[in-house]
């Protein structure tokens, strides 16, 4: 007659399969679980940053030599890592960063050098400020391998 064993007492590992074949299954999972995360950074590989040139120093007045209030104009231009202009159609949004745009945003679409007004009554400028910077964050062709993590800035000044 054969005896029955408690569970507790029962030490042939996880339902009866030996311990050395737990322990290989479980460093085997643990390695899986590595490379899978490796191979999850993969498809960020090849991808290029994407940014904004603009013409003269990317500081604009929103007056006149006469104190009038004018709109700002800025020449745009999206290029990539090495300042080569990107082809196609790119949307750019400008947002206020310590300067407050009446609308929220200003989405443009740019392709190749392209000039971008901002008028003087899209801007709230605080009581006591006479500067202030816009964050622009590019939003390139979907046909290449672009992204933009890294916003510029323009700044306007009263």
């Amino acid at each position: 007659m054969t005896r029955k064993q408690s569970f507790r007492g029962d030490e042939r590992a996880i339902e009866g399969l030996p311990i050395r074949l737990v322990i290989a299954l479980v460093v085997g999972v643990a390695s899986l679980a590595i490379m899978m995360n490796l191979l999850g950074g993969i498809g960020t590989v090849g991808e290029t940053e994407v940014d904004i040139e603009t013409t003269g120093d990317g500081i604009e007045s929103m007056t006149d030599s006469s104190g009038n209030d004018k709109d700002a104009t800025f020449t745009i231009q999206v290029v990539d890592n090495e300042g080569k202009a990107i082809d196609g159609e790119s949307t750019v949004i400008i947002s206020g960063k310590n300067v407050e745009l009446v609308s929220g945003t200003i989405t443009e679409t740019v392709e190749g050098e392209t000039d971008i007004t901002i008028e003087h009554d899209q801007i709230d400028f605080r009581s006591d400020q006479v500067k202030g910077t816009l964050e622009v964050t590019v939003e390139p062709p979907g046909d290449g391998n672009y992204k933009d993590d890294q916003p510029a800035e323009l700044t306007v000044t009263k």
